[in-house]
């Protein structure tokens, strides 16, 4: 009985997919990095792309060994 004050019942959708979430903030961020599908974190040394910084970092950890104490990752958006 006492969690029922602490509940809350409200779903954030969406608006591109419908998917629901129980955040506003949560909501957003899917938006942006999911449904509009902007990576904009690029590797400089085979030009793959991330959403997300610490996805950039391991791919750069695991796939470039010998280079990954000098690289440096910047954000950057391409169209």
């Amino acid at each position: 009985m006492a969690n029922q004050y602490f509940f809350d019942a409200r779903i954030f959708p969406c608006t591109r997919c419908g998917k629901p979430y129980r955040s506003r903030k949560a909501m957003y961020t899917h938006f942006r990095f999911s449904c509009e599908n902007k990576r904009t974190f690029f590797c400089n040394l085979c030009n793959a792309a991330y959403f997300y910084s610490h996805h950039l970092k391991r791919h750069i950890r695991q796939q470039h060994v010998e280079l990954a104490s000098k690289v440096v990752v910047t954000q950057g958006v391409v169209d």
